[in-house]
């Protein structure tokens, strides 16, 4: 059986990785505040990025749609277009 963190989960242990490598260098004063706000951002990130992922995941069932129904002649010319579409951060 798998077993799958939740992202709070996740998100205390990154948080709890960054501020175990911030005691160890001794660079940065550590407050209950920045454990808080930290957790926080983490968990915003992430919850941006499986937005982000969402969206990528129903345009790229679209675009499948569509070259189901293209002869093959259109596809390479359709796939090159959507190449053009995709970010620079992918």
């Amino acid at each position: 059986m798998k077993h799958t963190l939740s992202d709070e989960e996740v998100a205390l242990r990154i948080v709890e990785i960054y501020f175990e490598e911030v005691a160890k260098r001794r660079d940065k004063a550590v407050d209950f505040d920045s454990m808080i706000n930290t957790y926080f951002y983490v968990c915003e990130k992430m919850k941006k990025k499986e937005e982000l992922l969402a969206s990528m995941k129903n345009k790229v069932a679209v675009e499948e749609k569509k070259l189901l129904t293209m002869h093959k002649e259109e596809i390479i010319p359709a796939v090159e277009e959507l190449k053009e579409k995709i970010p620079e951060k992918f």
